[in-house]
């Protein structure tokens, strides 16, 4: 009567339509943690790592620190942009 291989494929289908939007929405949030949270990681990390280093490796550390700050920034700001031009295209 009924063809069940069919009756399958479309029950397997529509419970990957209902389950992407959650994986979606937990990709984008373990994305943004990890990015929201490595400027702390980042600390803790150098604050481990401090007592143990010369004064020579110290010294870079002035270099490498900004470096890294200003990158969070630059991957925040473009995120912030592609959030606003996405907005933009919705509204449209």
């Amino acid at each position: 009567m009924f063809d069940t291989k069919y009756n399958l494929i479309i029950l397997c289908t529509s419970f990957i339509v209902e389950t992407t939007t959650i994986s979606i929405f937990m990709k984008i949030s373990l994305v943004s943690g990890a990015i929201l949270a490595t400027p702390l990681t980042l600390y803790q990390l150098l604050c481990f790592v401090t007592p143990g280093l010369t004064s020579g490796e110290r010294r870079s550390l002035y270099w490498i620190i900004p470096g890294v700050t200003i990158s969070f920034l630059g991957v925040f700001l473009a995120w912030v942009a592609e959030r606003q031009n996405h907005k933009r295209d919705n509204a449209a």
